[in-house]
């Protein structure tokens, strides 16, 4: 008796290891001995100071605890705490885009691979057809993940 390996009974596991993957991220900043007033931008980020001009403060700038007003040079803002949640929401972001991409990517190959091997079997055919559909959703997921700085931007801004 050949025993068949049920791609289904994995996405939980898969959606697991995601979660705990971005886990380790969030964690390591928040178990530091010492917080740090500042932090180092991975993307340019635009946002409004006090008196209404937009300015982007690009990507490599570091941004500390200060009273500076957005724009003047100085790197030193009254408002580093958002501007820092801003980096660290577009670096999490990143990462759950490049995870939901590829799990989404690997779906995709598995149910190929079953659609192409199922010899027209029904029962293979409607795993594969629901295995792209998840990994559509998981795509539609990725897209919302890369919305979400810009929503959190405007609320915050």
């Amino acid at each position: 008796m050949t025993k068949t390996l049920n791609i289904s009974s994995l996405i939980p596991a898969i959606i697991l290891t995601a979660f705990m993957m971005l886990s380790v991220f969030i964690a390591l900043p928040a178990s530091a001995a010492e917080i740090q007033e500042k932090c180092t931008l991975t993307r340019d980020i635009t946002m409004e100071n006090t008196e209404g001009t937009q300015v982007t403060i690009v990507k490599g700038s570091t941004v500390t605890a200060g009273n500076g007003d957005i724009g003047t040079g100085s790197g030193a803002y009254k408002s580093w705490g958002t501007i820092c949640l801003l980096n660290t929401v577009n670096a999490v972001t990143d990462w759950a885009f490049f995870i939901l991409i590829s799990v989404a990517f690997v779906f995709i190959l598995i149910a190929g691979f079953l659609w192409m091997t199922g010899r027209g079997e029904p029962d293979k055919m409607k795993q594969a057809a629901n295995m792209i559909g998840a990994a559509l959703v998981g795509i539609v997921i990725a897209i919302l993940a890369r919305v979400l700085p810009a929503v959190i931007t405007g609320i915050l801004t």
